[in-house]
């Protein structure tokens, strides 16, 4: 676990800087250009759906199949060479079936705001440009490499508030703003490129006679559902925005999109994790070690839960305080529940530990994309049931319907046909402590202004939940790290 450990850590610290940031943004940024940051994140969220589509199921094809082409003496067989052609080729696909359709998407954006219209087509450029921060990004994880991934991704949340800034000093017209950020993805990939060249692994030659016919014919037969996967879950993960920017407009967009930012919080341990254990996890199974793939599912299940758990509890009692210091208190602090819904999607699917990777690489792949292709209908039918009358709580509604239903539908299938279960009583026990903390902190009246209410309720969560997880022996890691600390302390003082 040392590997996983020190990337896990350097990925994390480095996302929760890329928040912090993201948090300032919130507070000071966002909320005086609502419809603009709308735009922007419509833009790229779907734009990260459409990248995905263009890529033909490149990704998981590359973490699954790597093991076969693996040879530093043969540069991998050319297998970079070859993922590049495929996603160039994936992406001039969509490109043609695009401008085929452009003026039925023009039409169907005619009666939205001028905000946007005139910048749909951007949609194509960021297509391009995320495809490729994709393929780099999952070719470096092969190595276990992720906190370049991570990296990446904090200068994209970097770039955008710095850009909001420019355009709110009428520095940039709201055109300038969108050309920014896709600047900003340019360099992301140069930066990509640049790491993998130092890293010794940008091999660009082509090899041929690489795939004899049982790979070459388990290859496609696995695209296929991939490309599925893939499709279902970046709908699943950009489908809020896309149903919030259709049915409703882009302040309400905006709106989600703060929400759903800040309950992405959550997720962020299980996602360093699962990044980092995945080519672990696809070599196990090739391997047929199936016993210490369960070990590292449970294993990641504690982390994500007791993490999980720490994260929401500062979000649910501490979102109104925080709320009450931006410049847009009224509009947001209508979103708390959406807020709250989307905490216990994010806490739910956490619960489940790596499971969605694990299904995603193994052999029963198909009942992956089966269930998640059915989260994807819950969710869809909710949201157009419910947005008429309850707006944007019922896009966080069916959100939580369907995480909960393909969260549940992973952890029985997968115990189903590998006997692999997540939950242990470590698990249990920090979610019990969760719902305990949280009924202590709503009967503490803290009333001060909302920085201090902020700093004073996040110790006491800290404080009172890392203490009852440390006495309480919940998780070994936390243990050891903080008896090494100790350790360390007492010899230094009687030195």
């Amino acid at each position: 676990m040392g590997v996983i450990q020190r990337q896990g850590i350097k990925s994390s610290l480095l996302n929760y800087l890329g928040i912090f940031i993201g948090a300032a943004s919130i507070v000071f940024i966002y909320p005086q250009a609502l419809a603009e940051y709308g735009l922007i994140t419509f833009l790229t969220e779907l734009s990260i759906f459409t990248a995905a589509l263009s890529s033909l199921s490149l990704p998981l094809i590359m973490i699954k199949f790597f093991p076969h082409f693996s040879d530093e003496t043969k540069q991998n067989n050319g297998f970079l060479a070859w993922a590049m052609l495929a996603n160039l080729f994936g992406f001039l696909l969509f490109a043609g079936i695009y401008f085929g359709l452009r003026g039925y998407i023009l039409d169907f954006y005619a009666d939205k705001s001028d905000l946007e219209k005139g910048h749909i087509d951007y949609l194509l450029v960021f297509t391009f440009l995320l495809s490729w921060i994709n393929l780099f990004n999952y070719y470096c994880m092969l190595f276990q490499r992720i906190v370049i991934g991570t990296l990446a991704d904090f200068l994209s949340k970097l770039a955008r508030p710095f850009l909001v800034i420019l355009y709110l000093f009428n520095y940039l017209s709201i055109s300038q703003l969108v050309q920014g950020l896709a600047l900003a993805y340019l360099g992301i990939i140069i930066i990509l490129i640049l790491y993998t060249q130092r890293m010794g692994k940008l091999f660009l030659g082509f090899q041929s006679n690489v795939l004899d016919k049982k790979l070459g014919w388990e290859m496609l037969r696995y695209s296929g559902s991939a490309t599925l996967l893939i499709l279902f879950s970046t709908l699943g993960l950009q489908l809020d925005r896309i149903t919030v920017s259709v049915y409703l407009d882009m302040e309400a967009n905006g709106v989600y999109g703060i929400a759903q930012f800040i309950s992405n919080l959550i997720s962020i341990p299980l996602i360093s994790l699962g990044s980092i254990i995945t080519p672990i996890v696809v070599k196990h199974f090739k391997d047929g070690d199936i016993k210490s793939i369960q070990q590292l599912y449970q294993k990641s299940a504690e982390i994500s839960t007791i993490a999980g758990v720490y994260i929401s509890l500062g979000i649910v009692v501490c979102i109104d305080d925080l709320y009450q210091m931006t410049a847009n208190y009224q509009t947001l602090s209508s979103s708390i529940i959406v807020i709250n819904c989307l905490v216990i999607s994010k806490l739910l699917d956490s619960v489940g530990g790596i499971s969605r990777w694990i299904l995603e690489f193994s052999d029963r792949y198909y009942w992956g994309v089966s269930f998640l292709g059915l989260s994807v209908f819950i969710n869809v039918s909710l949201s157009i049931l419910l947005i008429p009358k309850y707006g944007l709580i019922a896009v966080a509604i069916s959100n939580l319907c369907a995480v909960g239903f393909y969260t549940l539908s992973r952890m029985i299938i997968l115990y189903h046909f590998y006997q692999m279960w997540p939950l242990t009583r470590q698990a249990f026990a920090s979610l019990g402590l969760g719902i305990i903390i949280f009924l202590i902190m709503n009967f503490i009246p803290i009333n001060i202004n909302p920085l201090a209410n902020l700093i004073c309720k996040g110790l006491m969560i800290s404080i009172i939940y890392f203490s009852l997880i440390y006495f309480l022996k919940l998780s070994a890691d936390l243990n050891q790290l903080v008896n090494n600390i100790f350790k360390r302390f007492l010899y230094k003082t009687k030195k």
